[in-house]
């Protein structure tokens, strides 16, 4: 709307950050999730989405109906040369290998975890689960506050570790993921043939669930680069962060100390 541009215009004019500033920490998301397709709301009033539209197609049954509760950004510094991803979009290679060797702090991680709700549906009750997703960030040389964003993975885990939970948990995820994506002698249908394109093009490799129920996936050709897939720090203070990101959409977070 006219009204929040105009807010956003004035808080970028009051502050914005110019690297100094500790970013570092946990951040919980104040504004609503910002997913593709959203199909509305549930009685509580939290976004539904299908999972497919949640997690890059990267778990089935990706129809799953599921509700989000709330978003957390995790940032930390990579000092440590055996925290350095594996996996680096080609354009940033060069500026990573660099890093690897100065280990000044600059490349950070960037999680996004997310505590959601499998609604309610065929014959399962509603299941709560936590999805992470793994990315780092390198601040863009030649944009001061921008923060330029790759992601390399994720997990999806029960959030109750209770023996019925995690064994309806393995009821609707135990086989799928392997049957139908590890094994899949072929795309079924026109959504199936998307995700499997989208797989090849990122190196996505499915990680197969655990005792406790976690799935897991890595990407070993990462998309990013500068002025690719970015954040900008729009505002900044000791309490909240106003992003945009490059698509246009604002995400607003403010410190907290869950951990």
């Amino acid at each position: 709307s006219k009204s929040f541009s105009e807010s956003l215009k004035c808080l970028e004019r009051a502050k914005r950050y110019n690297g100094s500033e500790d970013i570092e920490g946990t951040w919980i998301m104040t504004s609503p999730p910002d997913y593709p397709s959203c199909l509305g709301t549930n009685v509580d009033g939290d976004k539904i989405y299908t999972l497919e539209r949640m997690s890059f197609g990267m778990y089935q049954p990706g129809a799953l109906i599921c509700s989000i509760q709330q978003q957390f950004n995790t940032i930390s510094s990579v000092k440590n040369k055996a925290h350095m991803p594996q996996y680096v979009p080609s354009s940033l290679k060069k500026e990573v290998d660099d890093e690897s060797g100065k280990c000044s702090g600059r490349m950070k991680t960037y999680n996004i975890i997310a505590s959601f709700t499998i609604e309610a549906q065929d014959g399962h009750k509603a299941l709560r689960g936590i999805m992470t997703n793994y990315a780092y960030t390198l601040p863009d040389p030649s944009v001061p506050g921008r923060l330029s964003i790759w992601f390399t993975g994720g997990t999806i885990e029960p959030a109750d570790e209770d023996e019925e939970s995690v064994r309806a948990w393995k009821k609707v995820f135990g086989f799928r993921q392997s049957d139908k994506r590890d094994k899949c002698e072929g795309p079924e249908g026109a959504e199936e043939a998307r995700q499997m394109a989208q797989h090849i093009l990122l190196g996505a490799v499915s990680e197969p669930m655990d005792e406790e129920g976690v799935i897991g996936f890595h990407f070993k050709r990462p998309i990013g680069g500068h002025s690719s897939a970015f954040c900008d720090i729009v505002y900044m203070d000791d309490d909240m962060r106003v992003m945009k990101g490059h698509s246009g959409s604002v995400y607003v977070f403010k410190r907290t100390a869950f951990d």
